[in-house]
């Protein structure tokens, strides 16, 4: 992970009837709109999908943040810089 992540931080989900969602150890708010909020918390880059997200809350020192809309889907990427695929590196 890259440096200033704050590693002593717990990351936690909790979605309340897909409407709510409280996310603890969120390092940056990378983009948002009304259908997508891209994060970065200290488990790596979160993407949530849905319908008239709004962030209600970022604390930027403590690492929450808080969202209202209607939640489709929480996903986590695999952060992939520097690694090369199986494939790629035969054809090196």
């Amino acid at each position: 992970m890259s440096e200033g992540f704050n590693q002593n931080l717990e990351h936690y989900i909790e979605i309340e009837g897909r409407k709510k969602i409280k996310i603890t150890g969120v390092v940056d708010i990378m983009n948002f709109d009304e259908e997508t909020i891209t994060i970065l918390t200290v488990m790596g880059k979160l993407i949530i999908k849905g319908e008239e997200l709004k962030i209600l809350k970022f604390g930027t020192e403590t690492g929450d943040m808080e969202a209202e809309g209607k939640f489709n889907a929480v996903v986590y990427l695999n952060d992939t810089k520097g690694k090369s695929s199986f494939v790629s590196k035969l054809f090196r």
